[in-house]
């Protein structure tokens, strides 16, 4: 009766709501906060859900938070999905409290859940800084990563301040800072990849300037521990790999030409050649090199991911390093055939010695190549037959690492386009990877999500195979196809031998670590 009563109430009503609450319970002592915690778990009743309270957090300013929202959520639900505008308080609390809702699969189309992150007038200072954390990871993972990052997002960087690295919202120094700044650097990245096309876009711009800028202040704040932690190792390990994903990006715009100016946060860390003045080539060279740097440092480190206490998290970490990688090396090989000139960015004899786009397209291809074998040898391992959809939906085996190879198949279908163009990789070899990107895409997150898009889009220019609308597409037929690829044989070390050897002249190493 009292859940009832009080889902009626305001927040600045709590305390006296809360007050003849504990007369009726026989004294508790913190009226408001009793209040508060019975109407959270009222609203969570027809869901089930239970509410995980940090301590530096209290129930009347969660109740506040989720409250604040309702109302806004209310009129978004109105314009996109008005059947389900009773559904407002449970999807506030879905989001708030990390509560599976019913409502969440039908409103993924609209922008619904945004207004559970108007955070000027929730008041997010009030809440623990893991779960903003947490809330960020849920929009994004939704699609929604620009918001998502806005939720962390950084702030300027006061030039007074001999600080050279930005501001967090959530703003403690520690593990939570290094985690939203490496967060913000993901989400920021993800946006930019999933449009497809490189565009030349003011907010393109900005974010890809701001992913640099948290990025760098990421691996500032989680630098490799001395000894082998597998928390502080991980963290450290992800902070060089969203790093070195942002200077790639970074790298391949600038040489395109696309972004003349990056924000003074994200400038190029080397000096400036002879003369002191950058052209597109020298600045584009310069974030490869960064990113190249952060890059083989984490692989040494991680020396191959078999010796640790986390071995599912370390092999994804490992892989999704050396994915990076490969994806680095096909920026450069872009900007250096757009230019028709070798980059400068691998060190040989301690000096940076040049290669070709074909070379770098060829190292790309082994790494990227690499990175899928691997994992997927180790996704296979988890169940008694090789069924992409049986993966998908198998507990045993980490959502993350299933989207880590969705990525890496569509980039590396997509990098095999590009070397198709030098005839040294049969182009019809690609489809049943951006087959196997799209069946994960589908699976995990549905027909409408930014990614499942990016890669159909990806299928229609480079394959030519223009598919029908997601919602009818037969992915029982593509995943078969998929099944029957690695039942062949096709993954683990024979699918990386039949790939790299196919490759002409044979791949060069440079000296990496490549597996």
């Amino acid at each position: 009766l009292w859940v009832d009563c009080l889902s009626f109430l305001r927040a600045e009503d709590m305390q006296a709501a809360g007050t003849r609450l504990c007369r009726s319970l026989a004294g508790a002592d913190v009226p408001a906060e009793v209040a508060a915690r019975f109407r959270v778990l009222g609203v969570l009743r027809t869901t089930g859900g239970t509410v995980r309270r940090w301590p530096s957090e209290r129930w009347t300013r969660l109740y506040a938070m989720a409250l604040a929202s309702v109302g806004e959520i209310s009129r978004v639900l109105a314009t996109y999905a008005p059947d389900h505008v009773g559904g407002a308080t449970g999807l506030a609390a879905s989001v708030i409290f990390g509560v599976a809702d019913a409502h969440l699969s039908c409103l993924q189309r609209a922008p619904v859940i945004l207004a559970c992150v108007e955070w000027k007038s929730c008041r997010l200072d009030l809440v623990a800084p893991a779960r903003i954390i947490r809330m960020a990871s849920e929009l994004a993972d939704l699609g929604l990563w620009r918001p998502a990052s806005d939720l962390l997002r950084t702030h300027d960087r006061d030039p007074r301040s001999p600080n050279p690295y930005p501001r967090c919202t959530i703003g403690q120094r520690g593990e939570e800072d290094a985690d939203a700044f490496t967060m913000i650097c993901k989400f920021l990245i993800d946006r930019l990849y999933s449009a497809t096309y490189v565009n030349e876009s003011v907010d393109d711009a900005l974010d890809l300037s701001r992913a640099v800028a948290a990025g760098r202040a990421a691996v500032h704040n989680a630098p490799f521990p001395a000894t082998v932690a597998p928390g502080e190792f991980l963290r450290a390990a992800y902070a060089s790999l969203e790093l070195g994903r942002a200077t790639s990006l970074m790298g391949q715009f600038v040489g395109l030409g696309v972004l003349v100016r990056p924000c003074r946060d994200a400038e190029p860390i080397h000096a400036p050649p002879e003369g002191n003045r950058w052209s597109a080539q020298a600045k584009a060279e310069s974030y490869f090199r960064e990113g190249l740097e952060h890059l083989e440092n984490s692989l040494r480190r991680m020396g191959g991911g078999d010796n640790m206490e986390e071995p599912w998290k370390m092999e994804e970490a490992f892989a999704a390093t050396l994915a990076a990688r490969g994806g680095l090396l096909y920026c450069a090989s872009s900007v250096s055939d757009l230019l028709h000139q070798p980059l400068d960015i691998f060190p040989k004899s301690g000096k940076w010695g040049t290669v070709t786009a074909r070379n770098l397209t060829h190292a790309s291809l082994s790494d990227l190549t690499g990175s899928f074998c691997r994992l997927q040898t180790k996704i296979d391992a988890c169940g008694p037959s090789v069924d992409v959809q049986r993966a998908c939906a198998d507990p045993s085996v980490p959502r993350g690492a299933l989207i880590l190879q969705a990525r890496t198949a569509k980039d590396l279908a997509k990098v095999m386009g590009f070397a198709s163009r030098m005839g040294n990789v049969p182009g019809n070899r690609q489809s049943v990877f951006f087959d196997y990107s799209l069946v994960v895409c589908i699976e995990l997150f549905g027909p409408h999500h930014p990614s499942t898009k990016n890669v159909k889009n990806l299928i229609d220019y480079y394959v030519g195979t223009e598919l029908e609308d997601l919602e009818d597409l037969n992915v029982a037929r593509i995943a078969a196809g998929v099944n029957r690829w690695l039942q062949d044989g096709r993954s683990g070390d024979r699918m990386r031998s039949a790939l790299v050897t196919s490759l002409s002249p044979s791949v060069p190493t440079f000296g990496g670590t490549y597996p």
